[in-house]
């Protein structure tokens, strides 16, 4: 080897040993809350700023993308206009990074509406209250 490459590969060598490794964004905690029977929030934290998109559907193969770029680490998207009583798949992504919980996409389903009417309890005051 020639004498005048080995300080170039020293400094070559110094350069990729102090680089700082690169770790790829880490995506946890997706969940569903607040579900009603036409709404959820869908959300999920990441451990450094990033974009947010969400893949959401009735069939696993046809799922709508909706997103929003600016960097965020907690992740959230409401959802309305759900249909109830109706299970719904997800997965996220953020950066270059997807979450579809191991191939098998993550879940939801909506609730039954509410079709209970309130119950009414109405006291009249004494000098209101008779019979005339």
């Amino acid at each position: 080897m020639k004498p005048a490459l080995i300080p170039k590969i020293g400094l070559l060598l110094f350069f990729l040993l102090t680089l700082p490794f690169v770790s790829a964004l880490q995506i946890a905690n997706v969940r569903a809350e607040e579900i009603t029977d036409t709404t959820a929030t869908l959300l999920w934290e990441t451990d450094a700023p990033a974009d947010s998109f969400l893949s959401y559907g009735l069939q696993r193969e046809n799922l709508k993308t909706i997103g929003d770029a600016n960097p965020v680490r907690n992740h959230r998207f409401p959802l309305t206009g759900l249909t109830p009583t109706t299970q719904y798949f997800y997965q996220v992504k953020s950066s270059a990074t997807t979450d579809d919980n191991s191939g098998n996409l993550y879940t939801f389903t909506t609730t039954a509406p509410d079709t209970t009417a309130p119950e009414l309890s109405v006291e009249l005051p004494a000098l209101v209250a008779g019979t005339t």
